[in-house]
Order: C-alpha cells, then sequence, then structure tokens
C-alpha cells in the first residue's frame, strides 16, 4: 500500500500497479458520512462505491499485500539460484 500523508492509502497489486481500491481516514465523523453519500456515484469519470472500513481490515489488506510480495521475491530468488 501507499501511504500518502493526507489520510489516503491506495491498494497497490505486488507489480506496484494500482488495484483501483483506496482506504480514507477522516479527522471528523461528519466527514465521513458526508463522504459515504457518494456511494454508487460517478466522480469525473469514475463510477465508485464506498464502504465503511475497520482498523483491521486495513492492517488485513496490508499483511496480505506483503506476504504476497515476499512470496514472490522469494520465488525470484530461488529462480534466479537454480539459473546460476
Amino acid at each position: 500500500m501507499l501511504d500518502d500523508e493526507n489520510g489516503v492509502l491506495f491498494v497497490l497489486k505486488p507489480d506496484g500497479r494500482a488495484t483501483g481500491d483506496a482506504f480514507v481516514l477522516f479527522d471528523e465523523e461528519g466527514d465521513a458520512d458526508k463522504a459515504l453519500k457518494k456511494h454508487k456515484e460517478v466522480i469525473g469519470t469514475r463510477y465508485i462505491e464506498l464502504f465503511r472500513s475497520t482498523t483491521a481490515e486495513v492492517q488485513q489488506v496490508s499483511q496480505y499485500l506483503s506476504f504476497i510480495r515476499e512470496s514472490r521475491t522469494s520465488c525470484e530468488n530461488r529462480r534466479h539460484i537454480f539459473a546460476a
């Protein structure tokens, strides 16, 4: 995940490309409620879906992506060893 200083966490695929998912941390509950009113709307040219999430969900996604990256790196390292 890419952490932005403005409280936005963009979810990235193991190859670094965007998944289209993001987590947003709001300072005020009212701001989150206001944002959720945009659920299933179009912003610019993009259709969006918004859902409440928990800290545990953010951590779960982060841990899963770390595991995938580590597994991928491990496989790449093994290929290099066998190719030598």
